[in-house]
């Protein structure tokens, strides 16, 4: 589970030097918006190069590819082959966009590999659940406002309060599908206060992390974020009972009356990450 994912642009070598002293849990290196089109060819060669010598530490690597297919393919196959790639992002996600990208890892043998698609637009809106449930290879989505409201004719404002119902509406698909619910930037860089409160209204609503313009943020989306003692506590018993579990050949157990699975113990795992990450 990443409480915060930060957004680095590709092409910028300056700023790609600065991804390993971020205390984000995820980088996400960007080829798409932060790429003038221009560029594309090279700005994808700027990163790979980087990508072969970064060292991501406790980091997860995700590239935010392309929407157009020929591009993205190129986007997937060159920093697939650096060997420091976690994940891909997929802007404004389809059914069939996330379908297509699962085959094409299929084909290229890159079982570990997870998606985060990006819901943009109203009809995103509509079929985040499908979109989140058509690949098990979907780790979690990320819900964009700026292209959202865009799309749909309103003013983007300081308060959120034109995306209330969408975030909400998102958060619950996603959990739905029981995948991982990202919320879009806070795009003011230097209302720390703001970012805290707005971030403390979506993790009330079950967003699960943020996304990041600027590392300065990275700490309070991190506080936000961080998981409560009692989810501490929970993912702690549900790690030692697994054990417990496995030495009597247990693939699945109960405790305190519900069943656990692997997906359970991951995501208990990951819990207990989070928290060795903030030592």
């Amino acid at each position: 589970m990443s409480r915060s994912l930060l957004f680095i642009p590709g092409h910028r070598e300056n700023m790609l030097s600065k991804a390993g002293k971020s205390q984000t849990d995820t980088v996400i290196f960007d080829l798409e918006d932060s790429v003038p089109m221009a560029e594309k060819n090279n700005g994808r060669a700027t990163l790979v190069k980087f990508l072969r010598e970064f060292d991501a530490v406790d980091k997860e690597v995700i590239i935010r590819v392309n929407e157009d297919k020929t591009i993205m393919s190129s986007d997937i196959e060159a920093t697939l082959a650096t060997r420091n790639v976690d994940g891909f992002m997929i802007p404004k996600a389809t059914v069939e966009s996330v379908r297509w990208v699962d085959s094409m890892l299929e084909c290229m043998d890159a079982e570990n590999i997870f998606l985060v698609p990006m819901v943009e637009s109203p009809l995103g809106l509509i079929n985040t659940y499908k979109i989140a449930s058509c690949s098990k290879r979907v780790k979690g989505m990320l819900f964009g406002a700026e292209d959202y409201t865009a799309e749909m004719g309103i003013k983007r404002t300081k308060s959120s309060e034109e995306v209330r119902v969408a975030r909400n509406l998102f958060a619950i698909a996603c959990r739905a599908a029981d995948v991982e619910a990202y919320d879009t930037p806070y795009v003011d860089t230097k209302d720390g206060v703001g970012l805290i409160a707005d971030s403390e209204y979506g993790k009330s609503i079950g967003l699960t992390g943020r996304t990041a313009i600027h590392p300065k943020q990275i700490d309070a989306i991190n506080s936000v974020y961080m998981p409560s003692d009692e989810e501490v506590l929970w993912a702690e018993r549900v790690v030692q009972s697994n054990e417990e579990a496995k030495t009597k050949g247990l693939g699945a157990f109960s405790l305190d009356g519900q069943m656990i699975d692997l997906p359970v113990v991951i995501r208990a795992k990951k819990t207990l990450d989070q928290i060795n990450r903030s030592k």
